[in-house]
């Protein structure tokens, strides 16, 4: 069993450990601009973009692995794939917010 809002998964011979609590949270909305409200509702649906895509990521990932860069996130979502991607960070965010109906931020974020 994983701690609350983590998923582990393995690619590029490591393992690597998601995990978005408070601080991936406000890394994100530091990153971006946008509320988490707004970055979790654009991960849904066609228009995903790619760069908060990868700064989810990246927001994520830090806690378990400081020092890891932007470039190297894209590198990583190119090797494991863009669904994949998709499904850990929403496996994680389903985790770390179990009482959020799937596809909408928690309430007060």
């Amino acid at each position: 069993m994983h701690p609350r809002g983590t998923v582990t998964f393995e690619a590029a011979g490591e393992v690597w450990r998601l995990k978005f609590g408070v601080n991936a949270l406000a890394d994100m909305e530091e990153r971006t601009g946008k509320s988490v409200n707004e970055i979790f509702a654009s991960l849904s649906g066609n228009g995903v973009r790619l760069g908060v895509l990868r700064t989810v990521l990246a927001s994520g990932l830090a806690q378990s692995h400081p020092g890891l860069t932007l470039p190297a996130v894209g590198d990583l979502m190119d090797e494991v794939g863009m669904a994949q991607i998709v499904k850990f960070i929403e496996t994680a965010i389903r985790s770390a917010f179990p009482e959020s109906a799937a596809g909408e931020a928690p309430a007060g974020a």
